[in-house]
């Protein structure tokens, strides 16, 4: 079974003009953030963030696989699911087994 990637996925693997062009072509709209950040949302519920010096980052929710009530989840920037586990671990020591994840869209 094949995983379906959303758009903002597909955008932030391509390099940074293609990527502009994938958002172009796909009716991407932004929002500028107060950061100065550019929030770059699309019709199926995926957004991704930009950043001032043009890094694309996903949205992740890392929380533990086994229910730990005493291990919060948090919302981390990353590229992929990987990072966003390992920038979690930078700032919790945790021996439980961690899952990143996307949020749900709607369909």
């Amino acid at each position: 079974m094949e995983i379906k990637k959303t758009l903002a996925e597909k955008a932030v693997t391509l390099p940074i003009f293609a990527a502009f062009r994938f958002c172009f072509v796909n009716y991407a709209n932004l929002k500028v953030l107060q950061s100065g950040n550019l929030r770059v949302g699309f019709c199926d519920g995926s957004h991704f963030i930009m950043t001032k010096n043009g890094d694309m980052f996903l949205t992740f929710l890392v929380c533990s696989v086994e229910p730990a009530p005493l291990l919060p989840s948090v919302w981390i920037l990353a590229k992929n699911s990987l990072e966003a586990i390992s920038e979690y671990k930078k700032d919790v020591k945790t021996s439980f087994e961690l899952k990143a994840c996307l949020p749900c869209l709607p369909f």
